[in-house]
């Protein structure tokens, strides 16, 4: 996550089990608490459904209806969060957000 509305970026470690999905690490990960005045990046209820990486280096992550029934942070802020912190995390080119499987985020 991202401290205030600077470009200082909070580095953090995941430790996987063998055979855990990635999806799941990564969503305990993203509802972890700041600890400071920002929010957590998933709300409490959220469930990342999916989530894969394609050999064009797009993610695809597909969340459950209470991200954006949930959300706490300013619209448009959120999503951007989450977009920068999967590209980041596997070096992508781009992040498709879709919400229970409907392609716009905010449909």
């Amino acid at each position: 996550g991202r401290d205030k509305e600077s470009d200082n970026i909070r580095k953090t470690t995941m430790f996987l089990n063998t055979n855990e999905p990635m999806r799941l690490a990564l969503e305990e990960k993203l509802k972890e608490d700041l600890g400071n005045d920002l929010h957590n990046l998933l709300p409490k209820d959220t469930k990342i459904n999916y989530m894969y990486l394609t050999d064009g280096k797009h993610v695809y992550v597909d969340f459950s209806k209470e991200l954006p029934e949930n959300m706490i942070a300013p619209p448009g802020t959120m999503d951007i969060r989450i977009t920068k912190t999967l590209m980041h995390l596997y070096g992508a080119g781009d992040v498709i957000i879709s919400i229970d499987e409907t392609s716009n985020l905010w449909q």
